[in-house]
């Protein structure tokens, strides 16, 4: 297995990055990491999914703010702490996330794990919402899957509280669901999704207000 620290060329900058990996070529993975950034305990993350044949691409996604720690301490209640989480995601838009990702997955072909090799598929456009919800309150976003999806991939963030995101196709079907704690991310991907227009529905099922930042990505084929 080998851990290579790299730089990620991004339409806003540079990205750094590690990429872990066993010998051979093996299919891939990007992991995200929450408010707190990339720190060791993502690193062992990294490694124990490529233990599992995996080559690992673990981003700084707050590259656009410097390189981590940003914090001095995680106590999410301490004014400054807050505020920081606000300075380094602020930058952090559905369009800049979607044009992160494309990079991501461009710059080293994950399918192979080859560096430089062209991607035979990648992000679609990338729709979202970011809104403060009261107790029962919800943020809908419609989504036209283009033409060539495979994936459907849908990410919430949650801060404050708890909120729950339905995946609805266009027959108005439940077919996928998640649910972002406190302080955390969720994702879920939907294979194989029909054509037609979704509708990603995101509800405050907690019992305080939440900030939630909801996204949704179809994997195009090329």
């Amino acid at each position: 297995m080998t851990e290579d620290k790299l730089d990620v060329r991004t339409s806003d900058g540079v990205a750094d990055a590690t990429l872990v990996r066993p010998d051979g070529t093996n299919p891939g993975v990007i992991v995200l990491t929450d408010i707190w950034a990339v720190r060791p305990a993502y690193i062992d993350l990294a490694k124990r999914i490529a233990e599992q044949g995996y080559a690992v691409l673990l981003p700084n996604i707050f590259y656009r703010s410097g390189k981590p720690p940003f914090f001095q301490n995680f106590d999410f209640q301490d004014p400054k702490t807050k505020a920081r989480a606000g300075e380094i995601t602020a930058p952090l838009t559905p369009d800049a996330m979607a044009r992160d990702g494309a990079a991501y997955v461009d710059g080293f072909c994950l399918a192979n794990a080859t560096k430089g090799a062209a991607a035979p598929s990648g992000p679609g456009p990338t729709s979202g919402s970011m809104s403060t919800l009261a107790p029962g309150q919800s943020t809908s976003i419609p989504l036209a899957l283009p033409t060539g999806a495979t994936t459907l991939s849908v990410l919430t963030q949650s801060t404050g509280d708890s909120a729950r995101t339905l995946i609805v196709d266009p027959l108005g079907t439940v077919v996928g669901a998640l649910t972002a704690p406190a302080l955390g991310i969720s994702t879920v991907d939907l294979p194989s999704p029909a054509l037609g227009i979704y509708t990603i529905q995101t509800i405050n099922n907690g019992s305080s207000s939440v900030d939630v930042l909801t996204l949704a990505t179809p994997q195009v084929q090329r």
